[in-house]
Formats: structure tokens, C-alpha cells, sequence
């Protein structure tokens, strides 16, 4: 996740919404929102909460179902800012909708598994 931050930073895709706060980047003749800088940020901070096992996980797939919830909620934070976006019901993100639809699905995930205890967890 870290380095498709960095390449769409260096190729310009992926920019964010016009704006005039003080860290905006000059992109497409406009101050932009670097969203390309916080998709980095996100993914390092997701990075050291799922691999470094900040996060519980006592079941098979947890981790995995952490990442992927973690990264739809980056998803969308992130698409609030994107200047390029594909919009969908009165304004909508395409990528926040599905986001949160990913979202949901790995929270209601996650409850359940909160629930197992950690020895009937196991696949063997």
C-alpha cells in the first residue's frame, strides 16, 4: 500500500480536491489536497498497527480481516479529499460506498470472532 502512495505521488495520479491549506501541493495548475502524502501516512499507520501485532488476534484471519477494515476506512477518509473521484448516488464516492461496504462486512466479521475463544479457533 506504502508504494502505490509513492507512485501515484510521482506520477501524479490519485490528486486531491482544489484547496488552500497550508500543505497544499501544486498539481494540475491548482493547490491540491496531497491526498498521495496521506495514503502514504494511512498505510504506514496501518502498517505498524496490523504487522507489529499491536492489535489482538487470537483466530486465524483476524489479522487479515484488521488490514482489510483498516484499509477501507482509509479508503474512505481518503476519497473525501481525491479531486478525481467517480461519483455515484447524489454525490457519493464510488470508492467511499464501496469502502464502507467493505467495512461493515469485516466488523460484523471481526464480532464474531471476538466471540470464539482463542483454543476453538484453531483449523487443525
Amino acid at each position: 500500500m506504502i508504494s502505490i502512495g509513492v507512485s501515484h505521488l510521482l506520477s501524479g495520479n490519485a490528486y486531491g480536491s482544489p484547496s488552500r491549506v497550508p500543505w497544499a501541493m501544486y498539481v494540475w495548475s491548482d493547490y491540491r489536497h496531497p491526498t498521495q502524502l496521506y495514503e502514504i501516512f494511512l498505510a504506514l499507520a496501518i502498517f505498524t498497527l496490523v504487522l507489529p501485532k499491536v492489535l489482538p488476534a487470537h483466530a486465524p484471519g483476524i489479522r487479515f480481516a484488521q488490514f482489510v477494515s483498516l484499509s477501507a476506512l482509509a479508503r474512505v477518509f481518503l476519497e473525501a479529499f481525491r479531486g478525481d473521484s467517480v461519483l455515484w448516488l447524489d454525490g457519493y464516492r464510488a470508492a467511499q460506498v464501496m469502502g464502507l461496504l467493505v467495512l461493515i462486512i469485516c466488523i460484523v466479521l471481526l464480532r464474531q470472532w471476538e466471540r470464539i475463544e482463542p483454543n476453538e479457533a484453531s483449523i487443525w
